[in-house]
């Protein structure tokens, strides 16, 4: 599951892949989408360790323990075409809205 960091953005989510560097979804997630998908992916382990972890997103706007701002934390991305980088703000208007 630390491969997959939930990114969040004004009560939206995605799950971003550390492997890839990119999103999962091509579109954003409710909280409730979120939370559902956690259960059915990871079961109760996953759901038992989702408060902390969107702790950390709404704090930084990822669940990464390390302090980044989302800026900083996208700032290796290959989110675009192509595996191309896109800018922060190019990020959440595709993927976290």
């Amino acid at each position: 599951m630390m491969a997959q960091i939930i990114c969040h953005h004004n009560g939206r989510y995605n799950l971003y892949n550390t492997m890839s560097d990119g999103f999962r979804f091509v579109s954003s997630l409710s909280r409730e989408q979120l939370e559902s998908l956690i259960e059915k992916e990871f079961g109760e382990k996953g759901l038992s360790e989702l408060p902390a972890r969107l702790e950390l997103a709404h704090q930084n706007g990822h669940s990464t323990p390390s302090n980044e701002s989302l800026d900083e934390f996208l700032c290796v991305n290959r989110a675009g075409e192509n595996e191309n980088f896109l800018t922060t703000e190019e990020c959440i208007f595709r993927f976290l809205s």
